[in-house]
């Protein structure tokens, strides 16, 4: 089975193909970084003890003067522009989990305040 080099460094190292194809089909995902992308989403349910649904959904509900489309809109704009400054480790090409669940909490901390919601 061909992994990507991020993939592989977190597979079981073991020398049992059940247990491989096991991890394989407990994690698999149809798309390409979706897979670090929930596991980031993790990391900040396990730091902030609420999922990023929950912060999202809580966002939206006490954001009264707007429509969830418009929260849901400036989220996507917020989330592009925090990858963009986001870094990276020396030596690391990608995001850890704990640098993705960072930018959650830094957009929800925008949107917080943009929408007069404490966190």
């Amino acid at each position: 089975m061909l992994l990507c080099s991020r993939c592989h460094s977190e597979g079981p190292n073991v020398n049992d193909t059940e247990i491989m194809w096991n991890w394989i089909k407990a994690y698999k995902v149809p798309f390409y970084e979706t897979f670090w992308i929930i596991r980031g989403q993790k990391e900040y349910e396990f730091i902030y003890k609420k999922s990023v649904v929950q912060e999202l959904n809580s966002i939206i509900e006490n954001a009264h003067t707007v429509d969830k489309n418009t929260v849901m809109e400036k989220f996507k704009n917020l989330f592009s522009q925090a990858f963009e400054k986001a870094s990276t480790h020396f030596g690391q090409p990608y995001f850890n989990t704990a640098t993705i669940a960072g930018i959650y909490r830094i957009i929800f901390k925008q949107l917080a305040s943009e929408f007069n919601y404490e966190i």
